[in-house]
């Protein structure tokens, strides 16, 4: 499934740990398309988290390889010793700026709440030809501690517009800094690219192009997400 032969570029962030960029990651990535493009009618929007489009869970052996990756060559960048739990899954971004609730509408992190030992590793493979859907970017807080929290919480609990007024939040898809958060890395799409990264670090799709959003996986932004609870090493804990 992965080129041994893939170049990678190793992102530094300040304070924080490394982003992987992994050029022409896939054999053949155009099996996943053909996936997606079967599975069509499978795809979804889940109620558990904010992403906003849809997805379908890929099978484990899928997954299982990309824990085999991850373990023979991500290690090498990234310090963890083992993965506890995974998962990995197709997405298309598919809902235009109106339909963002609030909690859409500012970066993210991946399951920030991990005991110390453990911290979660995230990917994402860019499916699609058209560089024009995006990327992704990394942020910092400029703001810390219960002021952060505050935020984060009532962007899942207010109105859009209670929310915007509040915190200075605008409706749409964030891509810049603002008064809450610092852009310090964009990461352009690619075909066959793929990015694996810290998911406690602050990360959300540049998504520009709202107009060629499409829930067609020949056409729209399809990406190959993966999700990964690791054990830190003991020198981390």
């Amino acid at each position: 499934m992965f080129n041994a032969d893939a170049h990678i570029e190793v992102k530094t962030i300040a304070g924080q740990l490394p982003v992987l960029v992994i050029d022409d990651a896939l054999l053949n990535p155009q099996a996943l398309v053909q996936m997606a493009v079967k599975h069509r009618d499978l795809f979804g929007y889940s109620p558990l988290n904010a992403y906003p489009g849809v997805g379908v869970t890929l099978p484990d052996a899928i997954t299982a390889e990309m824990n085999q990756w991850l373990l023979t060559t991500a290690r090498r960048y990234l310090p963890f010793r083992r993965i506890v739990e995974s998962y990995t899954r197709l997405t298309m971004v598919t809902l235009p700026p109106e339909k963002l609730q609030p909690r859409q509408w500012l970066c993210h992190r991946d399951r920030p709440q991990q005991p110390l030992n453990q911290g979660v590793l995230a990917s994402v493979l860019y499916l699609f030809k058209n560089e024009a859907l995006g990327g992704t970017n990394f942020f910092l807080p400029k703001q810390q501690g219960e002021p952060l929290a505050r935020m984060i919480h009532d962007s899942g609990q207010m109105s859009a517009s209670e929310f915007g007024e509040r915190y200075g939040f605008r409706p749409g898809y964030f891509n810049e800094s603002n008064h809450w958060f610092e852009k310090v890395l964009n990461i352009p799409a690619r075909w066959n690219r793929l990015i694996v990264y810290d998911g406690n670090i602050f990360h959300c799709g540049d998504i520009r192009s709202t107009n060629a959003l499409s829930d067609d996986p020949e056409q729209g932004r399809l990406t190959f997400n993966g999700f990964f609870t690791c054990r830190k090493p003991l020198s981390c804990t």
